[in-house]
């Protein structure tokens, strides 16, 4: 798909700016603390090796002159949206309130203190404009998007957890169990990304809290 809308673009007369969606596990394992654009591309799986490639065909034809474009890498993204369907990351924040909101036990594997940036939905649909409209300093270029907000997952868990329960009025379950067995190394990493690069660029900055956040999804 994404070679075909860069041969799209191409041929365009208006030259559309195209903006990837990427995600920040495409770092990999970083050790450095927060995180930006500076990391080293280290990918441990194969969505992420797959995302890459599709980032580096993207830039590549940006600096060519082909195409006009850039990439935003997103951390964990939650907010209202269809049901979660992928395994612990991928849309688990939802899962998470979707599940005390029908009173269901919320799982914490572990002892919850991997650390995670939640980045909520409207900002990250923010950042998607704020790049279209600065398209001439964004162009050619991948961009960290996240809240900034170092959370243990384990600390997110219950702050959704104990905010349902203030909507609702009844008590939720929280039970906490050993990994799953055949966990890949990218699950137990650490990340809270850095976004300056992305300020600088648009003047675009996260504007909703964890808290805050967590309510728009609940309401």
């Amino acid at each position: 798909p994404v070679l075909h809308a860069i041969a799209a673009s191409r041929k365009a007369a208006s030259r559309p700016f195209l903006v990837l969606a990427g995600t920040v596990t495409q770092f990999g394992l970083c050790g450095t603390d927060p995180v930006d654009e500076t990391c080293p591309d280290r990918p441990v799986t194969g969505y992420d090796l797959h995302k890459l490639a599709a980032e580096q065909h993207v830039l590549m034809a940006a600096r060519d002159g082909g195409i006009r474009g850039c990439c935003l890498r997103l951390a964990n993204v939650y907010g209202a949206g269809p049901n979660p369907n992928g395994a612990l990351d991928r849309g688990i924040l939802n899962k998470v309130v979707r599940n005390a909101l029908i009173g269901q036990a919320v799982t914490i594997f572990g002892d919850g203190r991997e650390i995670r940036d939640y980045v909520y939905l409207d900002d990250v649909a923010a950042a998607f404009m704020a790049a279209a409209q600065a398209s001439d300093a964004c162009t050619g270029r991948a961009f960290v998007v996240s809240s900034g907000e170092a959370t243990p997952f384990g600390d997110a868990f219950r702050m959704a957890v104990s905010r349902v329960e203030r909507k609702i009025g009844k008590a939720v379950p929280i039970q906490y169990a050993p990994w799953p067995p055949g966990m890949m190394p990218i699950e137990f990493r650490n990340f809270v990304g850095n976004v300056s690069a992305l300020t600088r660029a648009s003047g675009w900055r996260p504007a909703f809290c964890l808290a805050d956040g967590l309510d728009l999804t609940i309401e």
